[in-house]
């Protein structure tokens, strides 16, 4: 994905009304367990709902779906000796 393909996906987040099933905003709440849990949970629903994808989104405002930016940074984040972010 380019970044204008990255930047016309996040508004087109941003636009939905609320958070959903399979979309979730955040801005620092990183703690690498609830990561797991997060993505664990939005893609098992945006199976059940049909959806290809599910999105944890940081750098977002919960409430307006403000761009807020994030100081998270998930190649520095594990969970054990896990890398959060696999590198290719």
């Amino acid at each position: 994905m380019n970044r204008n393909d990255l930047e016309i996906l996040i508004e087109e987040l941003r636009a939905l009304p609320e958070e959903s099933e399979w979309v979730e905003f955040k801005v620092n709440k990183a703690i690498s367990q609830n990561i797991g849990e997060y993505i664990s949970g939005l893609s098992n629903s945006a199976c059940l709902e049909g959806k290809e994808h599910a999105y944890l989104v940081f750098g977002i405002e919960n409430e307006k779906h403000e761009l807020v930016g994030t100081d998270f940074k998930p190649k520095t984040k594990k969970i054990g000796n896990q890398e959060l972010e696999r590198i290719n």
